[in-house]
């Protein structure tokens, strides 16, 4: 998908669908994250706005914050992320991608990990926000034995 750069952070997302064979395509980054987030709300009721007639897709509360958080303040981003990139609906089209994502993770240029938007710091007015390797992350949030514990809690790390 297409993320365009909006002047107001708390814009509608919108994004644009685009097609590529896996050996010919743009830079694109993969996003890992999971669905529910922390309270584990799997219920798909924030609108997503898709392509040029803004056709509506719901998504999970967790997915339109990371959609949010993706989205750049300028120019755009190219990202994969399986619930907008997978058509959730046809379960043949579902199977193929799902059988061809370590592919697309392997082909991306760089995998971001979505933890939650409740351990983002903010970003003042001006300032770009942090952008941590894993190292980084843990050293940031995992200055003692309990708090690196406690981030490995989260249910991004119990998924399959």
């Amino acid at each position: 998908m297409r993320l365009d750069a909006v002047g107001d952070p708390d814009a509608p997302i919108y994004c644009e669908l685009e097609m590529y064979e896996f050996g010919d395509c743009p830079e694109y980054e993969a996003v890992s994250y999971c669905w529910g987030g922390e309270d584990n709300d799997n219920q798909q009721r924030f609108p997503v706005f898709v392509g040029r007639y803004w056709d509506v897709l719901l998504q999970t509360k967790n997915c339109v914050d990371m959609l949010r958080h993706l989205r750049p303040r300028r120019g755009f981003r190219r990202v994969w992320a399986d619930a907008i990139c997978i058509n959730q609906k046809d379960d043949i089209e579902r199977g193929k991608q799902v059988a061809c994502m370590s592919t697309i993770f392997r082909g991306c240029s760089r995998v971001v990990g979505f933890l939650g938007s409740d351990i983002i710091q903010s970003v003042p007015e001006g300032k770009h926000p942090l952008r941590l390797n894993r190292d980084e992350l843990f050293t940031l949030y995992g200055n003692s034995l309990d708090q690196f514990r406690q981030l490995l809690q989260r249910r991004y790390f119990s998924r399959v």
